[in-house]
């Protein structure tokens, strides 16, 4: 695929792709295609964030210039399907300019002249999987085959603007945004965004249109109740677009569905809430181990302040042995995830205490997403008294 030729994409249109590309963390391309079957790349925003080189460097060297060998013997094929107009998506190794080996998603969609149906243009879309390609394949070779740990996440991009009187109105969105509201763009801005936001959180948008008017980025998480009435918590990333005078023209944004994470996040806070008083430890983590919440007698058991250990590992812990799970553990909670693992250990406290502590970690599932509950009771006393009688 050759570099930049003559293109008929304004630079208003460069400006907007630019921001979404910087907003989704991603790359954003399109090819002309020559009558003689040449890829053109006509433009490119984002190469930085994906190949690690400027837009301009792209643009000469080529995409192809960055994949593996193996890989680049997989373009012919893609490139039937492309002349068939088929979209095509496919996961693809490159190498950028510093060494490091990245693993990239690409979405490709080809346009067909109408009368011939010749391949005349592709406009696609990469972003870089590498933490969950190297996640997967951390796995057993045999369980990677039957399991896919790539999800996309649901979100929509639009694009609107803020009126004299402080309205605002949207001039397009991307389809899912009429899945999610339940409404096309002309009937959200009939209606208002006050109709879909729940009154008691509207001064949050009002902040918001305030920051956006005043040049600022801004992210936001707020609660949306859709045509449908459901009540729906988002994401919104938004960032203003101003003329070549400096003022404000539009903003694009781009909104992610995070209902299931705020609901998970809620329930997990009951719990803890639930355990607060135990005298026994509560951890709970992720299904890779990094914690979300701990309970006082947890921080108690370690030396700690409240939320000290929230991010870190079980592993990371100062306990001996460490909290860390063997092979046939990691391969039964892959396949069955119902198990409970027990541990003896012992914590030695910044103070110089020595502790005993009986640990139990249970497997949970909320809402799809699996957790552990670590259950941590101290057994100093016992055993002191056990080796008494002995």
């Amino acid at each position: 695929m050759k570099n930049r030729q003559q293109s008929d994409t304004t630079d208003s249109d460069l400006a907007r792709y630019r921001v979404i590309a910087e907003l989704a963390s991603a790359e954003m391309h399109e090819y002309r295609i020559t009558a003689t079957g040449e890829f053109i790349l006509e433009w490119v925003v984002g190469a930085e964030i994906i190949f690690g080189v400027s837009d301009a460097e792209l643009q000469q060297r080529g995409s192809n210039s960055f994949l593996l060998p193996e890989e680049r013997s997989k373009s012919e094929i893609r490139e039937q399907a492309y002349h068939r107009g088929e979209r095509v998506e496919f996961i693809a190794r490159i190498v950028r300019p510093d060494g490091e080996a990245r693993w990239i998603k690409v979405v490709n969609q080809p346009f067909l002249e109408p009368d011939t149906d010749r391949l005349c243009r592709l406009i696609g879309f990469s972003t870089d999987v590498t933490d969950q390609q190297r996640a997967a394949r951390a796995l057993p070779a045999s369980e990677f085959r039957h399991r896919t740990v790539i999800e996309l996440t649901p979100g929509f991009v639009c694009e609107g603007q803020l009126n004299s009187d402080g309205a605002v109105e949207f001039t397009w969105a991307s389809p899912s945004a009429k899945d999610f509201f339940g409404c096309d763009v002309e009937e959200f801005n009939r209606l208002g965004w006050r109709h879909f936001v729940p009154a008691e959180y509207a001064h949050l948008v009002l902040e918001r249109i305030r920051r956006t008017r005043a040049g600022q980025d801004t992210i936001d998480e707020l609660p949306v109740r859709t045509s449908r009435g459901e009540l729906r918590w988002v994401e919104m990333k938004s960032r203003p677009l101003t003329g070549g005078d400096g003022a404000l023209r539009r903003f694009v944004a781009l909104t992610q569905d995070i209902t299931e994470r705020r609901t998970n996040e809620e329930l997990l806070r009951s719990q803890a809430f639930a355990f607060a008083n135990m005298s026994e430890g509560v951890i709970l983590t992720s299904f890779r181990g990094s914690i979300r919440l701990t309970n006082p007698a947890c921080d108690a058991f370690f030396g700690v302040k409240s939320g000290e250990l929230i991010d870190q590992c079980l592993s990371e812990l100062p306990t001996d042995p460490p909290l860390v799970l063997t092979p046939d553990e990691i391969k039964s909670a892959v396949e069955r995830f119902d198990r409970p693992i027990h541990r003896a250990l012992r914590v030695q406290q910044r103070n110089g205490t020595t502790l005993s502590l009986d640990v139990t970690l249970t497997p949970q599932t909320l809402r799809g997403e699996r957790f552990w509950l670590t259950v941590m009771q101290d057994v100093t006393e016992r055993q002191a008294l056990e080796r008494e009688v002995l």
